[in-house]
């Protein structure tokens, strides 16, 4: 009799809320659907934001080579001119590893 009792009170238990949510499907679908806009949006600005970051980098990168060329091109022209230039090798050797270590 116990058994029959429990399974009558999960049979209106389960009842009851397939009541509840047939009757609430429509504002539950319409919540889960502002929910997934708002992970769509967060989704958006946080690639927008890789996208700003990545130009951002690119653009070091640029800088970081231009600077490298030139202190190469100083090096040259000290070593031609029979200068020793190991601050300036120093300098260029630590971009260069840095430019190696951002790409």
């Amino acid at each position: 009799m116990i058994k029959q009792i429990l399974t009558l009170l999960r049979g209106r238990n389960a009842d009851v809320t397939e009541v509840l949510s047939d009757a609430n499907a429509l504002p539950i679908l319409r919540q889960q659907l502002r929910d997934c806009a708002d992970g769509v949006e967060n989704a958006r600005r946080s690639v927008a934001i890789v996208m700003v970051f990545a130009e951002l980098k690119k653009k070091v990168v640029t800088v970081t080579a231009a600077r490298i060329a030139d202190l190469e091109t100083l090096r040259d022209r000290l070593a031609g001119a029979g200068c020793g230039a190991p601050l300036r090798l120093d300098a260029a050797a630590v971009l260069e590893s840095w430019r190696a270590a951002t790409n």
